[in-house]
Order: C-alpha cells, then sequence, then structure tokens
C-alpha cells in the first residue's frame, strides 16, 4: 500500500520538488534590482552567468570599478549628508 501511494504521489508530482536555481542576470536586469539582494554573492554568481565575459579577467574588473562600485555608493551612501 505504502508503495503505491509513493508511486502516485511522485506520479502527480507531489514528491520531493527539483529545487530550480535562478535564472542568469544580464548587467541591465542587475541594475534594475532591489537594493535587498542586489550585492549578494549568489547574486553576482548569476550575473557572472547571464554575461560570461565577467567571469575573469580585465573586464570583470572594469565593471566592478565602473559599475558595481558607483552604484553601490548611490544605493548604500555612508556618511554624513
Amino acid at each position: 500500500m505504502l508503495v503505491c501511494f509513493t508511486m502516485l504521489m511522485g506520479a502527480i508530482g507531489c514528491g520531493p520538488a527539483a529545487i530550480e536555481s535562478p535564472p542568469p542576470l544580464t548587467i541591465a536586469e542587475w541594475k534594475a534590482l532591489p537594493v535587498a539582494g542586489k550585492y549578494d554573492v549568489e547574486t553576482f554568481e548569476r550575473l557572472k552567468q547571464g554575461e560570461p565575459s565577467l567571469v575573469i579577467g580585465e573586464k570583470r574588473l572594469e565593471f566592478h570599478s565602473t559599475v558595481v562600485v558607483p552604484s553601490h555608493k548611490r544605493d548604500l551612501p555612508t556618511g554624513p549628508k
């Protein structure tokens, strides 16, 4: 009886769900993200998946210094205003 129940649940989709990873991000999608989570490691991993040129090398450093740092300063300003 238990075997039949387990097979039935798996057949109709009530078994353990496969965990899907979030889709890759483009630079434009990353820029549009809300601040909460925008600078997380997981978010940057998704960005690297969507923009393979950012995985290593000069492009990654250039992106970081020209896009990420200024965006971070705008999104999360520090110090007195």
